[in-house]
């Protein structure tokens, strides 16, 4: 029996009332695929500026390609290098490179150890592609970063946060408790 046949002889069996909610289901999701088409048509119109993959093989003049972000915790530094749509490709942390315990404070052990990792890497895919530069609560650190990533790579955008106040956000004074003594009854 070929397919046609079977959908008319599960049609002929239903009743009236079946087959009106049968179509009315299929109406609906009908509807919900158009709409779903038409939205990711406007997605796409509007995100225009984000050319496709192999678009950006061949385009040597695009913007960014690749996004490396360094961040300051208070103990620990981090660097994360995504794809300009927030893809991860590698990230690396004080302790992945070898510096536990209180050296992670050290900025200049850790940075110089990143900075050598990163050396590895732009042999193998950061080699000559335009990269954004993001800062976070670096400090001070900002300037010795970019000295050293400026020798290496093509940075286009440098971005610095801060996410720390400098001097403002004061905590509250801490009312201390005096404690009373005992009384000894005698």
């Amino acid at each position: 029996m070929s397919l046609d046949l079977k959908k008319k002889k599960i049609l002929n069996n239903l009743s009236l009332a079946k087959k009106y909610q049968l179509l009315k289901k299929i109406n609906n999701h009908i509807f919900s695929l158009k709409n779903l088409l038409t939205k990711e048509n406007e997605y796409r119109g509007a995100n225009t500026f984000l050319p496709s993959t192999k678009l950006l093989n061949n385009n040597k003049r695009f913007l960014l390609i690749y996004i490396v972000f360094f961040s300051f915790s208070p103990k620990n530094t981090l660097l994360h290098i995504t794809d300009v749509w927030g893809n991860l490709k590698f990230r690396y942390s004080a302790g992945l490179v070898g510096v536990t315990g209180k050296q992670k404070k050290n900025r200049i052990l850790v940075l110089t150890r990143l900075f050598n990792m990163l050396q590895r890497l732009k042999m193998t895919f950061l080699k000559n592609k335009p990269i954004a530069l993001h800062l976070s609560n670096v400090k001070s650190y900002k300037y010795f970063i970019i000295k050293r990533l400026k020798k290496d790579f093509f940075i286009k955008v440098i971005k610095n946060y801060e996410t720390y106040p400098y001097n403002g956000c004061r905590k509250k004074k801490r009312l201390h408790k005096r404690q009373r003594s005992k009384r000894k009854n005698g």
